[in-house]
């Protein structure tokens, strides 16, 4: 006989429990957004207000590089270091200071990196904490203007008037003042120590190009870059892409010179009928795919030019 025993039925109930998410807060401030973006998707900078922190958690030294000492003790606004303790060039008691250390820079005093009497490195050999972090920071109390970290050179040499003689055909002397700076290029081994420490070596060898760029302080403290044309009066004519109206070669070949390595030579209609001279001492900067569309400086010496096709060379054993 069979005998069948009745089940009730099993029902699993999910219960549902309120709780809570806890959102971590960001902890460094590059997680942070310090930018709006607008329907476009253009974007525009919005960094959070300046905020004197200095002495809150960590020990304060105080650098002018004007008329600090770095034999001062740095522990006030009287008693300032010139250099920073990373700073390659420092001495005294500033190049013995140590450990967690947050440092005023004066308001309206430019720390040089690179003045005319030798290159300065900041390298950083220490580390903050939790709440106790390392700053480089400025006073409002303590000067006027800006506190400003340079790493460029200030020109200052004599600007010239140029006159007609000094001056291509092409352009107008009425408008260009001229002064003389550092040779525009100069062997390897004689390169800023930044450059050779951070860059590979140029595979070309031999001397090669500056990488010059020149900037303009105003009075009111506004940074203008100048630009480094050939034609005056040039200008950004779009921002987003700043070849917009370059020219471009007709095309270019490799002219092999008597077996020796080859030349890069571009050339262009527009460039046919001019001296022979008419480009030397200029530098072009062209692009070319062996670079990956680097634009690289070459300077133009006598012969580079060819008036009858239009051909300038830009690439050669000397002077890539």
């Amino acid at each position: 006989m069979t005998i069948f025993k009745k089940v009730k039925p099993l029902f699993f109930i999910a219960l549902l429990l309120p709780c809570s998410l806890r959102v971590k807060a960001q902890d460094y401030h590059w997680q942070n957004s310090y930018s709006k973006v607008f329907a476009t998707g253009d974007l525009q900078w919005q960094p959070e207000p300046f905020e004197y922190l200095a002495g809150k958690g960590e020990e304060v030294r105080y650098i002018d590089y004007e008329n600090g000492s770095d034999a001062n003790d740095g522990l006030t606004k009287d008693t300032p270091w010139k250099h920073h303790p990373w700073d390659t060039r420092a001495s005294g008691n500033a190049a013995e200071a140590s450990g967690i250390l947050s440092c005023v820079f004066k308001r309206g005093v430019t720390y040089r990196l690179h003045p005319e009497d030798g290159e300065g490195l900041l390298v950083a050999d220490a580390s903050g904490r939790e709440n106790s972090p390392i700053r480089l920071t400025s006073d409002p109390a303590w000067g006027k203007g800006e506190a400003v970290i340079a790493g460029s050179r200030l020109i200052e040499t004599t600007w010239h008037k140029a006159s007609r003689d000094e001056v291509p055909a092409r352009m107008n002397p009425d408008h260009v003042w001229y002064t003389d700076i550092e040779m525009p290029s100069a062997p390897q081994s004689e390169l800023p120590p930044s450059v050779r420490e951070n860059f590979l070596e140029w595979r070309f060898g031999g001397p090669r190009m500056a990488e010059i760029i020149l900037f303009e302080v105003t009075p009111g403290g506004e940074i203008h870059d100048l630009h480094i044309a050939s034609d005056v009066g040039w200008h950004v004519s779009n921002p987003n892409f700043i070849m917009h109206h370059w020219n471009q070669w007709d095309g270019e070949k490799n002219i092999n010179k008597e077996g020796e390595k080859e030349d890069l030579h571009g050339y262009d209609d527009a460039l046919v009928g001019h001296e022979s001279d008419y480009f030397d001492g200029g530098t072009l900067w062209s692009q070319y795919g062996g670079l990956m569309g680097t634009p690289t400086p070459h300077v133009l010496q006598p012969g580079d030019y060819d008036p009858e096709k239009g051909i300038l060379a830009h690439r050669n054993n000397a002077h890539p």
